[in-house]
């Protein structure tokens, strides 16, 4: 029979188990996964936003073009207001509607010209 002096096996002191190197892979694992999911969520976050401001850029533009046609379209209507008060507009109206011009008009002088006070 043979017998070995040193039959105890050796035990590594600084090396890691089997079940040790899982759980370090496993939390390797899960900060990457956190990693992937917070980039994900901002790039997310960032199409929604940049999807905004192009959205209100269309807006702006088409408030813009809106305005342009109300400021020419205010500027016809100023144009058609002015032709109308016109005197010669007004005394064409005179005619139409059968006014007369008055003759001899009287007027009154009540010897102290009075103004309303503001």
């Amino acid at each position: 029979m043979t017998v070995y002096l040193n039959s105890t096996k050796r035990q590594p002191i600084n090396k890691r188990s089997k079940h040790t190197q899982k759980n370090g892979n496993l939390q390797f694992s899960q900060i990457l996964y956190t990693l992937l999911g917070f980039i994900l969520i901002l790039g997310l976050l960032y199409g929604a936003i940049a999807n905004k401001v192009v959205t209100t850029g269309y807006d702006i533009k088409f408030i813009e073009k809106k305005l342009a046609n109300l400021k020419n379209k205010n500027d016809e209507l100023k144009i058609i207001i002015s032709e109308l008060k016109s005197v010669r507009t007004l005394e064409g109206k005179i005619t139409e509607i059968g006014m007369i011009e008055p003759k001899d008009a009287d007027y009154i002088r009540l010897g102290k010209e009075v103004a309303l006070k503001k």
